[in-house]
């Protein structure tokens, strides 16, 4: 299902990153949750395409709706 994302236990303490890179895709979409725009990280980050950035969009999607809200 992933194409660009995935995981080593040995990088960024098991968190998803971006294949064949140590970038990990929590920070990106932290910088996305800033309002850093896409082509900001295109540039600061020359080894992800917009793909990549899609598909980190795609997976913090999947993980929410995956998400069990406990009323208190």
């Amino acid at each position: 299902m992933l194409q660009y994302i995935t995981y080593n236990p040995s990088i960024a303490g098991g968190k998803p990153i971006f294949l064949g890179t140590r970038i990990a895709v929590s920070m990106v979409l932290q910088y996305l949750a800033e309002g850093v725009s896409i082509a900001t990280l295109l540039e600061q980050f020359p080894s992800l395409n917009q793909q990549h950035i899609q598909e980190a969009i795609k997976l913090s999607s999947l993980l929410v709706d995956n998400e069990q809200v406990i009323y208190a």
